[in-house]
């Protein structure tokens, strides 16, 4: 079994934006609470996922009157403020640029907003992917398009996620995942859902990607 196609999340993932994540949702919390509860830096990472983001929201103190949209549009704009000083996570460019030498194939698939193209452009990575895919909110539909373009079964390609719930919907196309512990979730819920690898770093990639290679 030899990789040819590597799909890879965004934010968390390749993007080290944990710190202004969490500090907007602080923010967002002090925002819209009235008697705000204020996370720790594990708590966020073990209870804010997508799948259960809401009741985070309100077990912190958010009244239930207000919607995702409007928690989600105040997180967005703290959000913006705290990242821009952020950077790629370490072992990001060299993983990539290694890959790319490679002839992998990769594609980034996101829920990030379609502007965050630039960030790519910025830090000189978009020419390495064959595509970019971003506002994606149904990961499995994605990732089985592509690998029905190009051609790819799926135990040929693998899937990178910091978010459990991203690891989670990867598994229902049968690609490998792996798991990365220095973003959004912690190890222990990374472990939890059961990827093939569980990484540290990106650079872990490369040695996995060796031995797909033997």
């Amino acid at each position: 079994m030899r990789f040819t196609l590597g799909f890879f999340d965004w934010n968390g993932t390749v993007f080290n934006d944990l710190e202004a994540a969490y500090v907007a949702t602080v923010r967002t919390i002090q925002q819209l609470a009235p008697d705000p509860h204020i996370p720790t830096l594990n708590q966020y990472r073990e209870g804010c996922s997508a799948s259960a983001m809401m009741e985070f929201y309100y077990s912190r103190g958010v009244p239930r009157i207000c919607t995702r949209a409007e928690i989600y549009a105040a997180w967005e704009i703290h959000y913006d403020e705290c990242s821009v000083n952020m950077r790629l996570h370490v072992g990001a460019i060299r993983t990539l640029n290694y890959f790319y030498k490679q002839g992998l194939l990769m594609v980034m698939i996101s829920a990030a907003p379609e502007s965050t193209i630039s960030l790519l452009r910025q830090f000189d990575i978009l020419h390495l992917f064959s595509d970019v895919r971003f506002g994606v909110h149904d990961k499995p539909a994605v990732i089985a398009e592509y690998l029905k373009r190009y051609k790819v079964r799926p135990r040929s390609a693998f899937y990178i996620d910091d978010s459990a719930d991203g690891v989670r919907e990867a598994q229902k196309t049968g690609v490998f995942t792996m798991g990365f512990t220095e973003g959004c979730n912690n190890m222990k819920l990374i472990q939890a859902v059961n990827p093939d690898y569980v990484i540290s770093s990106l650079l872990d990639t490369l040695r996995i990607y060796r031995v797909s290679c033997v």
